[in-house]
């Protein structure tokens, strides 16, 4: 199974303060399209202030529509040059029950 995750990555000049707000207005909205319980099952997203760098799971399309709305986000609060961010595809381990 491949994954499809979207990694940013945020320049010295950005407060990452700023992108953990942003982050937080992106799930609300995810939250009104999709109710309370498909963010909780279907929204993955990791953060490390120390690297510079967030990262959102796509592989859903809640996933898919949390990193759209972040970009958006992104893009009117910092303009297009002090972030960037990649699509990578990930082997993702998938557990199997018993045979």
């Amino acid at each position: 199974m491949i994954r499809d995750v979207y990694r940013y990555s945020f320049d010295d000049t950005v407060c990452m303060t700023d992108v953990d707000a942003l982050l937080t207005l992106a799930l609300g909205a995810i939250e009104g399209l999709y109710g309370v319980a498909r963010l909780r099952l279907d929204v993955h997203y990791h953060m490390e202030h120390e690297k510079r760098i967030a990262v959102i799971d796509a592989t859903s399309p809640v996933g898919l529509a949390l990193n759209q709305i972040f970009v958006g986000h992104l893009q009117r609060e910092f303009g297009d040059r002090r972030f960037t961010v990649s699509r990578k595809e990930r082997p993702v381990a998938v557990r199997g029950g018993d045979s």
